[in-house]
């Protein structure tokens, strides 16, 4: 079994590029849905709400990760704390799921989909990590489309690290600054690198 590690910075189009391998055959663990689960597990949402406050609920009880987001990426601070609760049971998922896909798969492809995985020790987990890139001003573009101020946009991509960092362990890089199928064929060609 080869496990794949796709990481970049926000808005770079990451899912996109485990969506394209995920078509052809690859196993998709993606971090930030698991995140998503992690928040709503008692233990995890109550350590959030009393870290953040009541501010952060929405009317139903549950984290509006929006407002929460304005809190942390206001305060790098914050957003290590957030981190620190997050962060572990996040990482524990992903390897239960990794070492599940090992007994069911045998061989085959497992991508992780991992924003953090230059940051954390999921790195050791991926023979081969693929880093996804684009220009500053198509992530500020992508941004904006998702309702993101110019400020909160700007905060959310220094809160992450350089871009040059993660390049450092990519031993594949896809540049993603075209259009959708000149992606497509991109990961059309890493995949048959992959399977060789």
């Amino acid at each position: 079994m080869k496990i794949v590690g796709v990481t970049g910075g926000i808005a770079v189009g990451k899912s996109t590029v485990a969506g394209f391998l995920a078509k052809w055959g690859a196993a998709v663990i993606d971090a930030d849905e698991i995140a998503q689960q992690v928040v709503l597990e008692p233990e995890v949402h109550h350590r959030i709400v009393a870290r953040f406050g009541g501010d952060i609920l929405r009317a139903d009880g549950g984290i509006d990760r929006r407002k929460l987001a304005k809190v942390v990426f206001s305060d790098p601070q914050k957003l290590k704390v957030l981190n620190e609760i997050v962060h572990p049971p996040v990482i524990g998922m992903v390897k239960e799921r990794v070492e599940e896909l090992k007994e069911s798969l045998c061989d085959g492809v497992v991508v992780l989909d991992v924003p953090l995985l230059v940051e954390t020790d999921l790195l050791s987990l991926v023979d081969l990590v693929v880093v996804v890139t684009v220009s500053e001003e198509a992530q500020l573009e992508r941004l904006k489309k998702k309702s993101l101020s110019m400020c909160e946009a700007k905060s959310r991509i220094s809160a992450q690290i350089p871009q040059e960092e993660r390049l450092r362990y990519a031993d594949y890089v896809i540049e993603n600054d075209g259009t959708l199928e000149a992606l497509e064929r991109k990961v059309d060609g890493l995949w048959k690198k992959i399977v060789g």
